[in-house]
């Protein structure tokens, strides 16, 4: 059967000799084993074993949850990378001139990536009868968690499919693709997969998906749509090939020449050449900023801290790509190779990229500061909960802004200056930032602490719009909580330095190695 599917089966066999998925299923089985180990253990502490029945509903809500963290970490990177890097390999158009055609390509590409998602998941399946031993659920229960877990795998390839034959390269369809979902779950809550199986229903498990037919609608409007740009294709290279009316090469050429000293902060700092994509992004950032500003009461807290934390992810999503891919622009550009034969020092080249970085950072900090006032401001209630006056409140938020931005500028930079393909570098970024997100907070579970859990940026976040440190009880004025932010914001700032330093370590030892 497989034969006859010959797009299927390169996807499949390409995955096979792919060394990093390996690596990912490794890093994956150890996470659910490791998580189920820790569960057991917890187990063992009872003598007798009518005590440890029912509690199956525990492990299988945990695996539940290790599943659906990984396909929202892998599979938007697999999805918006499987029909770009044919285009950037100049393979795509071979593609659609066999006898395949629009329809049977994507069909097969989006089959592959359901079929690889599900050889991560299928590991998690003698856990899942584990629990099913262990009891405390019912058939109906593994029923909903697997078609759940479907419906995601199904989604999530879809949109990652529809961007990648929309867009021309893989971080522009991985950017689309995390937005487009992120806007899609927040603004229509009847396409979230995950809503039916945490909302209880007095219905059976067979009636649940009557209730995700809109869902699956929704995925096949995306293939559609997937497919007419993908049969626009051939066409709009024609377009790009072909120059526009008034076009001359007397255009491009300035009356005035700028000072150049420094080329590339010239070429590529300047608003000027700034792309119109950046544009409107700070743009509409700072009218939403401002108008969060106006009037920010306690009736609007809850919508602010959604948009504040929405800021956050799309700026460290944006601030990511971008320093990870601060020297590969160039390779991409064709225009390293040029780079490197001008008169400039390894040292000139390293620092002018970075303050093109830098100072999109310091815009991207000034913009979510706006953000941060707002918010705080707005969620601030004089109560026994809230440990933190609003001044400290406002000196938390924007050190916190500061610090977790030029974080990640550093540690990205120097992933980008380590590894060369984008996608490895996308999926091994996305990880560690998941990781530095959930770890600390598994972590103060496991060892029943609270102090452990502010290494953790997501908690420093809760904790400064509720004003205290999560899940800590202690009185009003109890000076832990602040030493508790300060140690977690000093750990930042080494952080930060650490990076800076493998940065520009790496930076010596890869842009030039034979200097």
């Amino acid at each position: 059967m497989i034969s006859k599917l010959p797009l299927l089966q390169k996807e499949l066999i390409e995955y096979a000799a792919t060394k990093r998925l390996y690596i990912l299923r490794i890093l994956y089985g150890i996470v659910v084993y490791g998580a189920f180990l820790l569960y057991w253990s917890n187990l063992t502490k009872y003598s007798n074993i009518v005590q440890v029945l029912g509690s199956g509903k525990y492990l299988l809500r945990n695996i539940f949850h290790i599943n659906i963290i990984t396909i929202y970490l892998v599979l938007p990177i697999m999805s918006a990378n499987i029909i770009t890097a044919e285009k950037e390999k100049r393979t795509l158009l071979l593609i659609l001139i066999t006898r395949l055609g629009p329809s049977f390509i994507l069909l097969e590409k989006f089959l592959s990536l359901v079929i690889f998602m599900f050889s991560f998941l299928i590991m998690s399946f003698p856990l899942i009868y584990v629990s099913y031993l262990l009891g405390g659920f019912t058939n109906a229960e593994v029923f909903l968690a697997i078609y759940i877990q479907l419906q995601t795998v199904v989604q999530i390839a879809v949109i990652g499919l529809l961007f990648s034959c929309c867009c021309r390269t893989f971080l522009k369809s991985l950017v689309a693709t995390y937005i487009f979902t992120g806007v899609l779950y927040i603004t229509l809550p009847i396409f979230f997969p995950l809503k039916y199986y945490y909302k209880k229903y007095p219905f059976s498990s067979w009636q649940v998906v009557d209730y995700t037919i809109p869902i699956w609608c929704l995925v096949i409007a995306l293939l559609w749509i997937a497919q007419y740009f993908l049969r626009r294709y051939p066409l709009q290279r024609d377009q790009r090939s072909v120059p526009r009316r008034g076009d001359s090469s007397a255009a491009i050429i300035k009356t005035t020449i700028a000072n150049i000293s420094r080329p590339i902060v010239w070429r590529e700092g300047t608003y000027d050449n700034w792309s119109l994509k950046t544009k409107i992004f700070f743009i509409t950032g700072i009218i939403i900023g401002v108008g969060m500003m106006y009037n920010p009461t306690h009736h609007y807290r809850d919508k602010l801290v959604i948009i504040y934390f929405l800021a956050l992810a799309i700026a460290t999503l944006f601030l990511t790509i971008k320093s990870a891919t601060l020297f590969q622009s160039e390779i991409k550009h064709q225009t390293w190779d040029v780079l490197l034969t001008t008169t400039m020092t390894t040292k000139e080249i390293y620092w002018q990229k970075v303050m093109v970085l830098t100072r999109f950072t310091v815009y991207l900090i000034i913009l979510l500061s706006l953000y941060a006032l707002s918010t705080v401001s707005a969620s601030h209630i004089s109560s026994y909960y809230q440990r933190f006056s609003l001044q400290k409140k406002w000196i938390y938020a924007i050190t916190f802004t500061c610090v977790i931005f030029t974080c990640i500028q550093w540690s990205m930079t120097w992933l980008g200056l380590v590894l060369r393909k984008n996608p490895k570098i996308a999926m091994i970024a996305m990880s560690i930032l998941t990781a530095w997100c959930i770890l600390p907070i598994i972590l103060a579970r496991l060892l029943n602490t609270s102090s452990i859990v502010l290494l953790s940026p997501m908690s420093v976040f809760q904790g400064i719009i509720a004003g205290r440190i999560p899940n800590y009880r202690l009185v009003r004025y109890d000076p832990y909580i602040d030493r508790g932010f300060h140690f977690a914001l000093l750990f930042f700032v080494i952080m930060t330095a650490v990076c800076f330093i493998m940065a520009y370590n790496s930076a010596q030892k890869h842009i030039r190695p034979n200097e």
